[in-house]
């Protein structure tokens, strides 16, 4: 099927007797669509290799980059890159804890069924730093986090009630509603 411009679809659809009909019919010139990259078709991802793994597309290396920059800024991460933050290669498994880095590894696969991942335990054990690394994941992939401390975010939702409130409850909610 060949890509067609939508106001040349429109012209097509408009009866013939449209003017003759007394109805007025406005034509209005569409600009053609932004450039499409010939290598993803502007998806940001290709599929390579036999087990069709998707890579970030090599034509499109600079808008990837600049979205992840935004997607960073968005996410709330305690710390700025995965270099100085805490990641699964940086993740200390002792004490019956390969189940849990193993359930927060299993996470990060795309092809992954489930959507929910909750992490149990005292303070200490790992939780936090198993969450951030499983973000860290996600934004390399290009998708969007929010990372928030559970405990402090209700607070913060809480006071949106108050009178004295510095932020409105969709300030504070809305960012969590927005990531992939």
């Amino acid at each position: 099927i060949a890509m067609q411009n939508l106001g040349d679809i429109l012209k097509s659809v408009v009866p013939k007797n449209a003017q003759t009909a007394g109805q007025n019919v406005q034509t209005i010139d569409i600009p053609p669509p932004a450039p499409v990259c010939d290598t993803c078709h502007s998806l940001g991802w290709v599929m390579r290799g036999t087990q069709r793994v998707a890579e970030p597309c090599p034509s499109c290396r600079d808008v990837l980059q600049e979205r992840k920059e935004r997607l960073l800024k968005a996410s709330n991460m305690p710390s700025r890159s995965p270099e100085t933050g805490n990641t699964f290669d940086t993740f200390k498994i002792s004490d019956g804890k390969q189940s849990a880095y193993d359930a927060a590894y299993d996470f990060t696969d795309i092809h992954n069924e489930y959507t929910v991942l909750t992490l149990v335990g005292p303070p200490g054990v790992g939780k936090s730093h198993l969450l951030e690394a499983v973000a860290w994941k996600f934004l390399e992939r290009g998708a969007s986090v929010r990372y928030e401390y559970a405990p402090a975010w209700l607070d913060r939702l809480r006071s949106t009630y108050g009178d004295d409130a510095t932020e409105t409850y969709e300030q504070v909610f809305n960012p969590q509603k927005n990531v992939d």
